[in-house]
Formats: C-alpha cells, sequence, structure tokens
C-alpha cells in the first residue's frame, strides 16, 4: 500500500511528465508563424562555445539512493587567454 507521500510524488511526475510532453505551440494563446530563416542551419562559426549534445541519464536503487549522468560535448572555437578558467 503506498503512503500519501508517495502517492504526491506520483501525481507530480505525471502533472511534471505531461506538461512537458505537450509541445509550447499548444498551450500558447497566439499560433506564430515560423520565419523564413528557420530553414537555414544557424551560423554558429562566430561563437566562442557551442554545445553540441547533452544527455541526462538517471540511476535509481531499490534503497532509495540514486545517481544522475550528465554527459556535455563541447566545441571550443576560440584560443582562450592563460587566466580564463572554465
Amino acid at each position: 500500500m503506498s503512503s500519501p507521500r508517495n502517492a504526491r510524488i506520483i501525481a507530480l511526475a505525471l502533472i511534471l511528465s505531461f506538461l512537458l510532453a505537450t509541445p509550447a505551440t499548444s498551450r500558447s494563446q497566439t499560433p506564430t508563424k515560423p520565419a523564413a530563416t528557420d530553414k537555414q542551419k544557424p551560423d554558429y562559426s562566430q561563437e566562442a562555445v557551442v554545445v553540441e549534445q547533452v544527455s541526462t541519464t538517471y540511476r535509481f536503487e531499490r534503497d532509495g539512493t540514486g545517481q544522475r549522468d550528465l554527459n556535455l560535448r563541447v566545441k571550443v572555437q576560440t584560443a582562450l587567454e592563460p587566466e580564463v578558467v572554465l
């Protein structure tokens, strides 16, 4: 039998998954038309750093512990000065 706390967590997870799965355009009041420049590939050549890929993995154990792995692939396109720390 689930406790009221577990029921609240499950309800919150369901609500969040529904809100995140629903496209933003369906929640907006006025529909927007895509601009003509949306068809062109963005130009990132002038950016100092470009994030190419982000992935997050969650793992939950039966004892209540868990871990989150966040993997980023970042492309640094400019030389940094020696005193700059990322």
